[in-house]
C-alpha cells in the first residue's frame, strides 16, 4: 500500500472518534483537532524528513496523548507490518492512553480485521499486520526483543526507573526517517531524568525536540471578564507569586482580559487559590513548570528564589589526596569535573560546620556528599560542597582536607552505610575534638557520647527533616549551588513514617549532607557541644560520667 503523505490528518479527523469528557454530558464524537493539536500537526509536518522524537512538556488537559494516540493509530491502521508502544507510568495511566487507541478501533466504519484485541493490545490481521502493544514503565526494561516504529511515551517525569528503561527502549526503535516516538509529560519536579533530557534537548545535546506548550496557547483557556473580579491586577497577592506578575505575563505573551479572567478563574477554583499549584498544573514557561510542579516536603516560594539566583561556584577543583601520613593536604588544584566546589573561601576566625553523608551499599544509590556551612552569621551560609568520591579512606581523606581548609571545621560524618568505614580512617587524620559526638537526644544530660558521627534512624530523621524544613521556610541558611536546591526541590512528601525521601530517578545525599550539617552547627551554636572534653574522649575510653554508670 502506497500511502502519501506520511500523516494525513484530514482522514483521521474523518474516520476516529473520541469520548469527550468535559462536556456537560460526556459523549462521543468526531475527532476535531483543537489549537494545541494543530500546532503539533505542524511541528509533525517539520521533522518528516528525519527520525521523529519530540519531547513535549505540557499541561493539564491539552489533548497531547490524544493527538499522539491518534497518529499512531492513523500510521497503524493506513500502513501494514508497523509495530508501536504505548508506556505510561502506571497501570491505571497505560490503560486510559489505550482506551483512546481501541476507541478509534471500534467506532470506525470501516474496521480493519483484528488478529487479537484484549488488554495487552491490538494486532491487525494478516496480510496487514500492524499491531500496538501496551506495557507500563514499572517494568524496567520494557520494550525489550521489540523492534519498533512508533513509541508513545508518557507522564516519563513519574517513572520508577527513567535511566534504564529508556536505555532498554531507545535500542528497540532504529534511526531512519518514518519511525516516531513522543514522550509527553508534565514537569513534576525540577532535577529528574526528565528535567535533564528537557535541558539536553534545547541545547541541542539530545535527538529529542522540545515542544512546550504554555496553558495560553488553548484557545478555550477564556472566561467572560464580567464573571471574574479583576481588580487589582498584578497586586493581588493571591494571583501573583511576585508583585506585578499578571501584568508581566500580559505584556510578554500578549494575553487578552479574557485570558487573565481565566486565569484567575482557574486559580481559585482550580487550585484552590494558590499560585503555586496554577504554575505547577498551568505553567507559562519551561523554567516554572519545573521548579513549581510536583509535591517538595520543603518550601518552594524559598526554593525557587534561590534556584533563580543560583551562582556558580568560584573554584572547582580537588584537594591531593595523599593517603601516607597525618599532614593535611589543603592545596588547591582547579579541576572542571572535580569533586570540591566553593563559593566563598574561608575566612580567618570563622566558624564552619561540615554535614558529610554517606553512600549506601546500592552501587546506583547516592553518592559520597559532604557540605560546608558557615555558621558564624545569620543566615548560615553554605560556602562549599564535596560531591563524587567513591572508597570510604579517599573520601575521608577529601573531609579531612576540607575540614583543615575550612579553619578545622566541626566534622560530622552520617554512621550509615560506609560511614563506619570512612569514620575509622578520618580519625587518623582528623583532631577528634572537632569530629562531631552523638548526642543522647532522649535523656535529660546532654553530655556528648564516646560514640562519633551523625547516625540517621527513625527519631533522627524525622528530626532532621523538620529542623531543615524550618531552616529553609525562615531563611536561617543560604543555598546558591544549583546541585542542593535542586535535590531539595526532589524531596518529595510521601506517606509513612519516612517523612519524604527523593522522587524516583533523584538523589538526596546533598539533602541529608546539609540536614546533618544544620544538626551539628545547632548543638555547638547552643553551646551543649562545649561539655566535649578531649580528657575524657580518649579513643576507646568512655567519658567518665558513663564509666561510672
Amino acid at each position: 500500500m502506497n500511502v502519501s503523505p506520511w500523516h494525513d490528518f484530514v482522514w483521521c479527523e474523518r474516520h476516529l472518534h473520541i469520548l469527550a469528557g468535559r462536556e456537560r454530558v460526556p459523549t462521543i464524537k468526531p475527532l476535531r483537532y483543537n489549537s494545541i493539536q494543530r500546532k503539533l500537526n505542524g511541528i509533525l509536518v517539520e521533522e518528516l524528513k528525519k527520525p521523529i522524537r519530540l519531547i513535549i512538556l505540557k499541561f493539564r488537559q491539552g489533548g497531547v496523548s490524544t493527538w499522539t494516540e491518534s497518529v499512531i493509530y492513523g500510521r497503524c491502521r493506513r500502513v501494514p507490518n508497523q509495530a508501536a508502544l504505548i508506556l505510561a507510568h502506571d497501570p491505571v495511566g497505560t490503560e486510559h492512553i489505550y482506551q483512546m487507541f481501541r476507541r478509534f478501533h471500534e467506532h470506525e466504519i470501516r474496521q480493519l480485521p483484528t488478529r487479537h484485541l484484549h488488554q495487552r493490545g491490538l494486532a491487525f490481521a494478516p496480510p496487514h499486520n500492524s499491531q500496538v502493544t501496551i506495557q507500563t514503565a514499572a517494568k524496567m526494561f520494557a520494550g525489550t526483543s521489540m523492534t519498533l516504529q512508533l513509541a508513545h511515551l508518557s507522564e516519563l517525569a513519574k517513572w520508577p526507573f527513567p535511566d534504564e528503561t529508556m536505555l532498554s527502549l531507545l535500542q528497540t526503535m532504529p534511526a531512519t526517517p518514518g519511525t516516531f516516538a513522543v514522550i509527553e509529560s508534565t514537569a513534576w519536579g525540577a532535577g529528574g531524568y526528565f528535567h535533564s533530557q528537557w535541558l539536553e534537548a534545547k541545547e541541542g545535546a539530545n535527538q529529542w525536540r522540545p515542544v512546550f506548550l504554555p496553558w495560553f496557547d488553548a484557545e478555550e483557556y477564556v472566561m467572560d471578564v464580567a464573571l471574574v473580579d479583576m481588580g487589582g491586577l498584578g497586586t493581588e497577592e493571591r494571583y501573583n507569586y511576585y508583585e506585578g506578575e499578571e501584568v508581566d505575563l500580559q505584556k510578554a505573551h500578549l494575553l487578552t482580559e479574557r485570558q487573565m479572567a481565566w486565569r484567575r478563574w482557574a486559580i481559585d477554583n482550580n487550585c484552590r487559590g494558590d499560585v503555586l499549584r496554577f504554575h505547577q498544573e498551568y505553567p507559562s514557561d519551561d523554567g516554572e513548570a519545573f521548579i513549581a510542579s510536583g509535591s517538595p516536603r520543603f518550601f518552594v516560594s524559598v526554593l525557587r528564589r534561590w534556584y533563580e539566583q543560583s551562582e556558580d561556584p568560584i573554584f572547582v577543583g580537588v584537594t591531593p589526596l595523599v593517603i601516607e601520613g597525618r599532614q593535611a593536604s589543603t592545596n588547591l588544584v582547579k579541576d572542571g569535573g572535580g569533586w570540591l566546589s566553593i563559593w566563598r573561601h574561608p575566612r580567618p576566625g570563622n566558624r564552619y560546620v561540615v554535614g558529610a553523608d554517606c553512600a549506601g551499599v546500592d552501587a546506583g544509590g547516592d553518592h559520597n556528599a559532604a557540605v560546608v556551612i558557615d555558621t558564624s552569621t545569620l543566615p548560615w551560609e553554605v560556602v562549599a560542597t564535596v560531591h563524587g568520591i567513591r572508597g570510604a579512606d579517599l573520601y575521608a581523606r577529601a573531609l579531612a582536607n576540607v575540614g583543615y581548609l575550612f579553619n578545622e571545621a566541626l566534622m560530622a560524618v552520617e554512621v550509615n552505610g560506609i560511614g563506619e568505614a570512612c569514620q575509622s580512617h578520618l580519625r587518623h587524620w582528623y583532631p577528634e575534638r572537632s569530629i562531631y559526638h552523638r548526642l543522647p537526644i532522649d535523656r535529660a544530660t546532654r553530655m556528648p557520647t564516646e560514640r562519633i558521627g551523625w547516625y540517621t534512624g527513625h527519631i533522627t530523621r524525622h528530626n532532621l527533616i523538620e529542623c531543615l524544613d524550618a531552616a529553609i521556610r525562615d531563611e536561617m541558611i543560604a543555598v546558591k549551588d544549583e546541585a542542593t536546591i535542586l535535590e531539595l526541590l526532589n524531596f518529595q512528601r510521601v506517606p509513612g513514617q519516612r517523612n519524604g525521601e527523593a522522587k524516583p530517578g533523584t538523589h538526596d545525599d546533598r539533602v541529608f549532607a546539609l540536614g546533618i550539617a544544620i544538626q551539628a552547627a545547632s548543638y555547638r551554636v547552643s553551646s551543649e557541644y562545649s561539655h566535649f572534653d578531649e580528657g575524657r574522649h580518649v579513643r576507646g575510653t568512655a567519658p567518665l560520667a558513663l564509666r561510672r554508670a
